[in-house]
């Protein structure tokens, strides 16, 4: 903002400096071409001038959008964590040898799928997969947009219940 100031006040002086040797010229230099050239640098002087309130402004308005971006920065929670994903976590504890081991991150899965679908359900978070909703079971899908669940999809997912 300073630097801004500092800009105006060199451009004003500028103008000023123009506007006394246009002054100290008429005594000394007279006619048509005197009061052509006169106009022309007074010309010169008032755009010098308006591109000092300019630079002011344009200060101004970058301290305002600084302000925003710092205001914005501090107060912007952080991204969501990951979304639960199925196909992952299938291939991650197939990977699992040990069957403690494979039992203890079955049972975390359950809780990050059990919580992906609350989510879903409530209509808080109906889209956490990059703006859409396919991360949400189908059945959860259909009850949130008010649609019908086809007895396929009932049927599919009744079955996928019975087998955790």
């Amino acid at each position: 903002m300073q630097r801004a100031n500092d800009c105006r006040d060199c451009l004003t002086a500028f103008q000023d400096g123009i506007a006394a040797a246009i002054g100290s010229s008429e005594a000394d230099w007279s006619g048509k071409a005197a009061d052509q050239a006169r106009t022309a640098v007074a010309g010169l002087g008032n755009k010098a001038s308006e591109a000092g309130t300019a630079a002011q402004f344009a200060g101004k308005l970058i301290a305002q959008q600084s302000r925003a971006l710092s205001t914005a920065k501090s107060t912007v929670p952080p991204p969501p964590a990951v979304p639960y994903d199925p196909a992952a976590a299938n291939a991650g504890r197939m990977a699992i040898t040990d069957p403690i081991l494979y039992g203890q991150q079955a049972a975390a899965d359950t809780a990050a799928e059990a919580a992906a679908r609350g989510r879903c359900a409530s209509g808080g978070d109906l889209r956490p997969h990059g703006g859409t909703d396919r991360g949400c079971p189908a059945r959860v899908r259909a009850r949130s947009s008010g649609a019908a669940v086809p007895a396929s999809t009932r049927a599919a997912a009744a079955a996928s219940d019975r087998h955790r």
